[in-house]
């Protein structure tokens, strides 16, 4: 998918999320936002270069091993990346992520807790902003390093 594209598909699902919460549709807004955080997870790793994406029988990350990989590629050691992305942050996506899975496994279960799922669409919201923003800053850092390492071979 080309950059404008996927612009245009992120700016609609982030007015998707927008919608959701106003409308207290937060089953909706949870999934989402954990579409956004796989998303941008997966941005910060491309953006790094040369890391895998796949796990050994080629299929794609998952959001926590995303995470993992973020927690140990070199790249992301840093002291500007780690400044910007912090583990406190990763950890407490997993954390969210571990939340949202469960309510969605417990769904059938029994009856949904209508403030448990709304806090958790918030904290998630929030997620979403705080990896969105690091994300945009680690990856124009990334890319601007690349980006002199590439004049500075010629």
């Amino acid at each position: 998918m080309e950059s404008n594209e996927k612009q245009k598909l992120y700016a609609l699902r982030k007015a998707q999320l927008k919608r959701a919460m106003v409308s207290k549709f937060y089953f909706e807004a949870v999934f989402i936002e954990y579409a956004m955080l796989e998303d941008r997870t997966e941005s910060l790793l491309r953006h790094a270069g040369g890391i895998k994406l796949t796990d050994r029988k080629g299929d794609p990350l998952g959001l926590h091993a995303k995470i993992n990989k973020i927690k140990s590629c070199a790249p992301f050691a840093e002291k500007k990346v780690r400044k910007r992305l912090p583990y406190d942050l990763l950890d407490e996506v997993i954390e969210w992520k571990d939340k949202r899975n469960s309510m969605v496994h417990a769904l059938m279960k029994n009856r949904a807790d209508g403030n448990e799922l709304k806090a958790v669409a918030e904290q998630g919201r929030e997620l979403v902003r705080l990896v969105e923003n690091a994300a945009r800053t680690v990856n124009r850092y990334f890319d601007e390093r690349a980006s002199q390492n590439t004049a500075a071979a010629e």
